[in-house]
Order: structure tokens, then C-alpha cells, then sequence
């Protein structure tokens, strides 16, 4: 290839769901493993054998689009990112106002000494690991 070669892109001015929607079904089919009636029976076997909770809630039938899975995803992302954020807010917060209360005493009026309030501080502490 010398460095003179031109290439040339074609872009496509629809969007991702009307392409999605114009398209043929045949392109979920080599999506969705279910499609395969062994995959489906193996799985509705292991489903049923294990007795999982909602398995009768399993359809191997069922497809949707990709603006639906979008809507979804977004959905989930806003509910599961809002959670967090505010947890980690919260978390934030609370760890702001032990060591501005520290750093006025705290200690001396609770009774405590550093000792003490180490060992009660221990078992936060340790829930940053997994993280």
C-alpha cells in the first residue's frame, strides 16, 4: 500500500434505529443463540432442572429491537448511576464530617481515645477493599 492511496467512506445518513428497523429479521436470528432449537432446549432444561425462581419466564421466542434495548439500558443506567452517585455522595459526605468532627474534638467529648475510635472505624475500612 503506498501512501498515496485514497480511500473512500460511505456513511449511511440514517440513524441507528431506523436502520435497525429497516433491517431484515434475519440479522436477529445470527444474534440471538436462542434462535438454535438446541441452545434453547438445553437451557430451558438447565432452567428447568435447577428450579430456578421466574423460569417459566423463559421464551426463547422473544426478540426486540435495538431501539427498544437502548431504551432500556437507558432506563436502567439512569436508575442504577443515580443510586450510586448519591450513595457515593452520601458516603463522601459522612466521611467529611468525621474528620472535620475530629479535628474539633470529638474525641474529648465522646470519651474516646484514638484506639477506640480506630477499632470502631475498622469495619469501614474494610469495606473499601473490594473496590
Amino acid at each position: 500500500m503506498t501512501s498515496k492511496e485514497v480511500f473512500s467512506v460511505t456513511t449511511d445518513p440514517r440513524t441507528p434505529s431506523e436502520i435497525d428497523e429497516a433491517s431484515d429479521r434475519s440479522s436477529f436470528d445470527a444474534r440471538n443463540p436462542f434462535k438454535d432449537p438446541k441452545v434453547a432446549e438445553y437451557y430451558r432444561n438447565l432452567y428447568e432442572d435447577a428450579q430456578y425462581e421466574s423460569r417459566e419466564a423463559f421464551d426463547p421466542e422473544i426478540e426486540w429491537t435495538a431501539a427498544e434495548e437502548k431504551s432500556l439500558v437507558r432506563r436502567l443506567d439512569w436508575h442504577v448511576c443515580l443510586w450510586a452517585c448519591v450513595m457515593f455522595f452520601a458516603l463522601q459526605l459522612d466521611r467529611g464530617n468525621i474528620s472535620q468532627a475530629l479535628s474539633d474534638n470529638m474525641l474529648d467529648d465522646l470519651g474516646l481515645t484514638t484506639n477506640e475510635y480506630n477499632y470502631g472505624k475498622l469495619p469501614s475500612s474494610l469495606e473499601a477493599i473490594p473496590s
